[in-house]
Formats: structure tokens, sequence, C-alpha cells
């Protein structure tokens, strides 16, 4: 089964990252598939010799098991990410709010334009 999807794959025109991602798959799944066969034969050996050391070699498929299946998990994550498209900034709005009164605003302004040699046009109310 996964020499056959390995096969598919190479034939195909499928870019680096998921041709990549699918033979990592197969073969996880493949190593999957044998673990559970090989766990079902050592609970039969191990049951019927009551040796200690298949009982060893089954907990250590059963974990070998459970990492694939981890890893799988993770792989599916990492694919997720490297297909995910960047979203974009949500735009944000500051506001600041400034308490002044007019004539503080104007020695600001002025003071500025001091700073910088601008002119600042006087303006005089009429009276």
């Amino acid at each position: 089964m996964a020499n056959d999807i390995i096969k598919q794959l190479e034939n195909s025109n499928l870019p680096d990252a998921t041709n990549d991602f699918e033979q990592a798959r197969a073969t996880l799944l493949q190593t999957i598939e044998d673990c559970k066969t090989t766990i079902m034969r050592l609970e039969q050996l191990a049951l019927q010799s009551q040796n200690a050391r298949y009982y060893e070699v089954l907990n250590d498929t059963r974990k070998t098991l459970v990492d694939a299946n981890r890893d799988l998990l993770k792989l599916q994550k990492q694919i997720r990410d490297i297909n995910k498209e960047p979203k974009e900034a949500a735009p944000t709005a500051q506001q600041n709010k400034v308490l002044l009164t007019t004539s503080e605003l104007l020695k600001i302004i002025k003071d500025a334009g001091k700073e910088r040699d601008m002119k600042v046009i006087e303006h005089k109310e009429k009276e």
C-alpha cells in the first residue's frame, strides 16, 4: 500500500513540500499499521510463553506506535502551517486624547515652528 502511494507520488508533479509530506505521511501510516499487527502477535506470544522478553518488546512496540501517531499529528500541523496563507494584520486605529486649551496648543505650535525655523503667522481676532 505505502509502496503504491510512494510510486504515485514519485511520478506526480507535486511541489517538494507536498510531496515530502505525502511520503512521510505514507511512511508513518505504514509504520502504524505494522505496529498494530506486531502488537497483536506479541500479545499472543507473551500470553502463551509468559516470557518477560516478549512483554518488554510488546511495551516498546506500543511506545513506537504512540510515537508514530504523535509524529503523524505533528506532521499534519506542520503542513497546515506551511500551506496557511499569512494573515494580513488588521488595521489598528490609535486614538490619543490630549486635553489642552487653545492657548496651550498655540504655544506648542509656535515653539515647534521656532525649532524648525518656520514662520508662524499671528492671527489677531477682530475686536
